[in-house]
């Protein structure tokens, strides 16, 4: 006899009558931005604290040990990014989520970059749900308590690493075909195009569940499979929009990053690798802001 899975917090509920009848709306990005900006405006205080530790302890650990960024060196980012804007949102979103270390030149400060991005993403998940229950909490409460999670939040990473597999194999293999001159017409270019949209489609459907399990598995008793089942009971019907709204996040990114800095680098290019840093320390709480709406929409 199987067992339904029905999480142990009222975050998880989903609406079985509402599934069965095919009765689901699809997210409306509108109120995940309008969600996400409220929670960051309205917890500004204790987000500027924890970004400060997160900033001062990311020079110490990370920036002291790594080669010094330069205004040439972020202007070639951005070109290169500019020329591949699917895969750069891709990799940032990767990045984010996956604790990508390839920016690091040292292997230690990648680990410490690594350890600083895992434990501050489960400290402001902790202050978002402290929010969204219209609950204070202090920074030394967020830190501390946040904590009892990182073992099953490590699970559900893993598997959203092994996720993006299929898409980081489509993406090198099509970059392999290209530079090689395998391609030499355009059914062959529309042939590898599907097979590699084919790949990435393949990640998205699978991370569309594994991205929200991240925000299910830090609640109480919570084990990885029963965050991973919950997540999957809420999107169905609704995938293709949490993909949209997901895919929309390292867009957002990127144009902010672009807006800020492309004109620092034109008229001050001492500010811009400080400037850098900062929207690199304040991507963290925005992401998570922005996911935890998307993920509180799920459950309405």
């Amino acid at each position: 006899m199987s067992r339904v899975n029905k999480p142990k917090v009222e975050e998880a509920k989903t609406k079985k009558s509402k599934l069965s009848s095919g009765e689901v709306t699809p997210i409306k990005v509108r109120n995940v931005l309008k969600s996400t900006w409220s929670l960051l405006a309205n917890n500004k205080k204790i987000i500027a604290k924890l970004s400060l530790i997160y900033g001062i302890i990311y020079i110490v650990l990370v920036q002291a040990l790594s080669a010094p960024l330069s205004a040439v060196s972020i202007k070639d980012t951005f070109l290169s990014a500019f020329e591949n804007q699917l895969t750069a949102s891709f990799n940032t979103f990767s990045y984010i989520l996956s604790n990508n270390t390839t920016n690091s030149s040292n292997a230690t400060s990648g680990i410490y970059q690594v350890v600083l991005i895992l434990l501050f993403s489960l400290v402001f998940i902790y202050v978002f749900r402290k929010a969204f229950k219209k609950q204070n909490t202090t920074v030394k409460e967020s830190i501390y308590q946040s904590m009892y999670p990182l073992i099953p939040y490590l699970v559900v990473l893993f598997i959203i690493l092994l996720e993006l597999i299929p898409m980081d194999l489509g993406l090198a293999l099509y970059s392999l075909i290209t530079s090689a001159g395998i391609i030499n017409n355009i059914v062959e270019q529309i042939i590898f195009s599907i097979l590699l949209v084919g790949f990435i489609s393949l990640s998205l459907y699978l991370l569309s569940n594994s991205i929200v399990s991240l925000y299910i598995v830090t609640l109480k008793d919570m084990t990885p499979l029963n965050s991973l089942r919950s997540a999957k009971q809420l999107v169905v019907g609704r995938r293709f929009s949490v993909i949209l709204t997901i895919l929309l996040l390292p867009v957002i990114l990127l144009l902010v990053a672009v807006v800020v800095l492309i004109p620092l680098i034109m008229l001050i290019p001492a500010l811009a690798s400080w400037t850098y840093f900062i929207l690199l320390i304040i991507a963290l709480p925005i992401v998570h802001s922005y996911l935890y709406s998307l993920y509180r929409e799920l459950i309405k």
